[in-house]
């Protein structure tokens, strides 16, 4: 049996042990060191279009690290940007209660007038467009003719004029109100049919436009805008067409267009639709605005949902003198200010409104814009360089990106970097069949070698300005490189073309700039799969069988080693001693096919020297071993290059 005394050591002895363990310091509770950059070197320019983001990370605590890092292009422009709301126009174009389409006109006049100083890129009419649905088609009319104002490609200087969108209110359904009625007079003015083809309309949800979505980009941003139709039921089906955009296009900031959604007031309360349609889209952290109408007067809420922010405006002004006197909301995005000053103005009047419920600034974070994560590397021990590929980037572009480096008790977002890209390259090589010998091609054609490229005859009728003054000793030739951009190479047709460019063939079949040594460089931007033709002057072009393959920015094919890397296979192709496999020699009239016609060249060049069409060998003689080595050897053949 234990003593008192026994039992006042132990728990002495534990008191002591309890209090040297509190007094201990916290370990690694220091935050990780600032990252240093290790490449590309800030503000770099002519990088490649596939590089490796590299920095050395440091913990006082000699923690282990985990490094994410994010980047971005950076953004094209970080001007203020303009959204233009036209709330109920249902009097404008009912001419009732005193207002008149003159009112409505003024709006759109005004937009167009301004659109270049206030940089208006969107405009959203949200909803109550007519008064009586489908009964008074005159009121469509005016709307239409209230409309075209900002879709004229005239005077806004806009090929699809200024995107924009029609919300359908309970004004603009027939019964009044009822979302199972008909919205035929709306969808015969503002349907499908009206946006099909602009590149900012997106599509719509079911058989009619009554639900619809659009696309934008302005400030360096993308946004999406969704359009929902009045209906106090909140169809779920709509809701979910709804979400399913905004997770498909979650790389994009999206605005919730409904005509009911709020009341009057700061915080409005929302309606049964608009609750609806906040529950069902809250979780979509690319939401951050609502935009509704239908009850007069103004009203704003601002709700919170895992961190993020949703904002959701009312504006009407229906019930004011003239049926609403012109008042408009202008919405002006400034991302340099990571805010949203809206404010109220009449084209009408001439007059702002300027109290606090019809000017104010809401904050929005647009510094971090396409911000994407390139990717993470964990169980990183202090002071070690860490690195990570960032790929297929595009060309001649400007990109910005950081890192964040956490000891997992704190995070630290390290200083933001710049860089520029240069051109994509080109790594190709292809053989000649004519001036092949043993493993390479021979160089005899030497000075004969025009300084100018030569393809700005037909058939290519290139104007490039490539030029040599003084050629390397290994060069065969002039060649001419053909990009085409295409889902696979049967697409890869003439108009799938996106570059071309004259460059040297060497020796060894490698393809290089006019430096003679650099690869060829392109600028273009690829959307699809990248396929090379090349053509030469008297040997039948080739098409790569597969798209090139992309490796940190340099485009790789090799022409050489079967039949199989060129479109078409053997049947306008030439096996090569080694069992190589190189382009077809024999066109000298380059109509991509060896008949008589090249015989007919031939015979006007033979007995000549110098730099020859029908010198198919390219040894700098048109004789007999040109006509019976190459040319009659491959008569028949064509290209297989698709037009």
């Amino acid at each position: 049996m234990i003593s008192d005394s026994m039992h006042l050591r132990f728990l002495i002895l534990f008191l002591m042990i309890l209090q040297q363990v509190v007094q201990l310091p916290a370990q690694g509770d220091d935050p990780p060191g600032q990252p240093v950059l290790v490449a590309p070197a800030d503000q770099s320019t002519g990088n490649p279009t596939g590089i490796t983001l590299s920095v050395i990370v440091s913990d006082p605590d000699a923690d282990l690290l985990s490094v994410t890092f994010y980047g971005r292009k950076k953004p094209d422009s970080t001007d203020d940007f303009t959204l233009v709301g036209l709330p109920d126009t249902q009097y404008y174009t009912g001419e009732l209660n005193g207002g008149s389409a003159d009112i409505f006109y003024s709006q759109t006049q005004w937009i167009v007038e301004n659109r270049e100083e206030k940089n208006i890129v969107y405009v959203v009419q949200a909803g109550d467009c007519a008064e009586n649905g489908d009964l008074v088609e005159a009121e469509w009319k005016r709307a239409d003719t209230a409309m075209k104002k900002i879709e004229d490609p005239l005077t806004t200087l806009l090929a699809d004029g200024i995107p924009y969108a029609v919300a359908v209110g309970n004004h603009d359904q027939t019964p009044l109100g009822n979302p199972n009625g008909t919205t035929d007079l709306f969808n015969a003015y503002f349907g499908a049919a009206r946006f099909a083809g602009r590149e900012y309309y997106g599509g719509h949800y079911g058989t009619n436009n009554d639900n619809s979505f659009q696309l934008f980009h302005a400030g360096g941003m993308d946004f999406l805008v969704i359009t929902i139709e009045y209906d106090p039921g909140a169809n779920a089906a709509v809701l979910n067409w709804a979400d399913s955009l905004l997770i498909a296009h979650a790389d994009r900031r999206a605005i919730i267009v409904s005509h009911y959604l709020i009341g009057p007031g700061n915080p409005g309360n929302f309606g049964a639709q608009g609750q609806a349609i906040y529950n069902q889209v809250k979780d979509n952290p690319n939401v951050f605005l609502m935009l509704g109408a239908h009850y007069p007067g103004e009203g704003r809420r601002t709700d919170h949902f895992n961190g993020d922010t949703m904002h959701t405006l009312l504006a009407d002004y229906q019930a004011r003198t003239n049926g609403g006197n012109g008042w408009l909301r202008l919405m002006q995005f400034s991302p340099a200010n990571n805010s949203i000053s809206v404010q109220t103005y009449s084209p009408w009047l001439d007059q702002w409104e300027q109290d606090a419920d019809s000017e104010f600034d809401l904050p929005y974070n647009m510094n971090d814009a396409a911000l994407d994560s390139i990717g993470s590397v964990g169980n990183v021990v202090s002071e070690s360089i860490v690195e990570i590929p960032w790929t297929n980037l595009d060309p001649n572009t400007t990109y910005e990106w950081f890192v964040e480096v956490s000891d997992g008790l704190g995070t630290l977002t390290g200083p933001r970097w710049s860089f520029s890209t240069g051109d994509h390259q080109l790594d190709v090589k292809v053989f000649l069949e004519g001036p092949f010998f043993v493993d390479n091609m021979v160089t005899d054609l030497g000075t004969s070698i025009p300084n100018d490229q030569p393809y700005d005859m037909p058939p290519w009728n290139y104007n490039g300005t490539e030029n040599v003054s003084d050629f390397p000793p290994d060069v065969v030739d002039w060649v001419l490189v053909e990009l085409r951009d295409a889902p696979d190479s049967l697409a890869a047709g003439m108009n799938s073309r996106i570059f071309r460019t004259a460059a040297l063939l060497k020796e060894n079949g490698d393809i290089v700039s006019t430096d003679g040594v650099s690869l060829p460089g392109f600028p273009e931007s690829i959307n699809k799969e990248l396929f090379v033709v090349i053509w030469h002057r008297n040997h039948l072009p080739v098409l790569s069988a597969s798209p090139l393959f992309n490796s940190g920015g340099i485009f790789q094919y090799n022409f050489t080693q079967d039949a199989g890397a060129a479109f078409g296979g053997a049947e306008g192709y030439s096996i090569l001693p080694g069992n190589r496999w190189g382009m077809t020699a024999g066109d000298g009239n380059a109509d991509g096919m060896i008949n008589d016609a090249d015989q007919t060249g031939w015979n006007a060049d033979a007995g000549y020297s110098g730099y020859l069409l029908f010198d198919l060998n390219l040894d700098r003689q048109s004789d007999n071993r040109d006509k019976n080595e190459r040319w009659l050897n491959n008569l028949g053949k064509t290209s297989m290059v698709p037009d």
